[in-house]
């Protein structure tokens, strides 16, 4: 399954063009050429995450990539993601073209093939997704991702050196350091490792979050902001 991003409002709407790895963006010097006067040169480029996974990452543009008017540094592209750039607005969508991928020496695609197989026959358990309300900002405001911004907007959500979409890359950070989940009375973070992950530089399994917490792993420090 191959997917598309479609111009669904701009000078080019009902443009579309198929995702690949290192693709870019922009008004003149891109791959995709963007007839929209706020995008810059080279805007975004698109990079593999997977074997069927990609995100779309700001190239250091003036205007940035934006999803329902916030600026962020990068997105996960998958069916149905709506962004910004300049005054155009893309969604992704999927498209029947089979593409190939050569796996051939790329030992990091072949093991997450296998994972996703493995998971494929494992026992299948109910996950329901339910809406932060209001919306959740984490900005990375110290480590080796500091002016990272990530928004959620469902969860529950992971973040950690494994995690999918929220991944950290400093290798000391566990597997899947925290979660994030809506509740009725706030969302909450839960760790699994109270030793490593710090709330407020508190020592918390679970707790209700609130606007302005700052949660800190080894060197970096995460602020939690509600939209």
């Amino acid at each position: 399954m191959a997917y598309l991003i479609e111009i669904i409002e701009g000078a080019q709407k009902g443009s579309q063009f198929e995702i690949k790895d290192k693709l870019t963006l922009g008004r003149t010097k891109a791959d995709v050429k963007i007839k929209d006067s706020k995008v810059s040169g080279i805007h975004a480029k698109v990079e593999r995450t997977g074997l069927n996974s990609f995100k779309l990452l700001d190239a250091g543009s003036t205007n940035g990539i934006k999803i329902d008017g916030v600026r962020v540094p990068e997105i996960t592209l998958e069916d149905g993601t709506l962004f910004q750039l300049g005054r155009t607005i893309f969604k992704v969508i999927k498209s029947s073209k089979k593409t190939k991928i050569n796996v051939k020496k790329d030992w990091n695609l072949l093991l997450e093939h296998s994972a996703r197989k493995a998971a494929k026959s494992a026992p299948k358990q109910k996950f329901e997704l339910n809406p932060f309300n209001p919306p959740i900002e984490l900005s990375l405001i110290q480590g080796e991702q500091a002016g990272t911004i990530w928004t959620l907007g469902y969860g529950p959500r992971e973040i950690g050196n494994h995690a999918l979409e929220f991944r950290m890359t400093d290798p000391q950070v566990p597997d899947i350091c925290f979660k994030i989940i809506p509740d009725r009375d706030g969302p909450i973070f839960e760790t699994g490792y109270p030793d490593r992950v710090y709330i407020n530089k508190k020592m918390r399994e679970r707790e209700i979050l609130n606007d302005g917490d700052l949660i800190s792993i080894f060197s970096n420090v995460i602020r939690v902001k509600f939209l």
